[in-house]
């Protein structure tokens, strides 16, 4: 895990009692252990309709690669990100890609629009396909390996739950689910991904 808080030399954040031996370079807080995690506190921002529209080209562009899910969208984050800048503190996990798994409920089923039903590539509706991930049909077996650290900041990836903190997700690589997994492609198509991939969050 690794938690950055931009705070102030010597201000100790108050996460629900989680206790950790915090070193602090420059005002910035890292924590190491077992999962990827980065807390912020302070202001937050929208995603702006600029990084919509390159995500979105990104996407198109990227698409029809025998490699890509298909049909698939870019998947930018999971949660509810108008609540979760709404918040002091503000807890991401982080992972390399999407699952191929969210674009089916089985393994055994096609893929499809499953967990985003109202996705519309021409309306380009990122914002209100993702807000809504948590609340309808999550994949839950693979968000329950945060839920033991979110549950010790006092965080959930749900609001259900009556918890004070609310958690999203991002890919760091890319916001394309692949198939196979990202460990499984070749270094060439990694490289054909992250390249642009990682530079999306500079269009914000």
């Amino acid at each position: 895990m690794r938690v950055y808080l931009p705070m102030s030399e010597g201000q100790h954040p108050d996460l629900g009692g989680y206790t950790a031996n915090l070193q602090s370079h420059g005002g910035i807080y890292f924590i190491f252990a077992e999962y990827s995690l980065v807390v912020y506190k302070g202001q937050g921002r929208m995603i702006s309709q600029k990084l919509i529209k390159k995500t979105i080209k990104y996407f198109r562009k990227h698409q029809n690669n025998s490699f890509i899910v298909n049909p698939s969208l870019p998947i930018l984050y999971f949660g509810d990100l108008d609540a979760y800048l709404k918040l002091e503190i503000r807890i991401l996990t982080v992972g390399k890609n999407p699952s191929d798994n969210e674009f089916r409920l089985k393994k055994t089923d096609s893929y499809s629009f499953c967990r985003f039903s109202i996705w519309d590539v021409e309306k380009m509706n990122l914002i209100e396909s993702l807000n809504p991930y948590f609340e309808k049909e999550p994949l839950k077996q693979w968000f329950s390996s945060f839920k033991p650290i979110l549950n010790g900041l006092n965080c959930s990836y749900y609001q259900n739950e009556n918890i004070k903190n609310i958690a999203i997700h991002t890919d760091i690589c890319s916001p394309l689910a692949t198939n196979p997994t990202w460990s499984k492609l070749t270094k060439d198509e990694q490289k054909i991904l992250f390249e642009e991939g990682k530079n999306l969050e500079r269009a914000n």
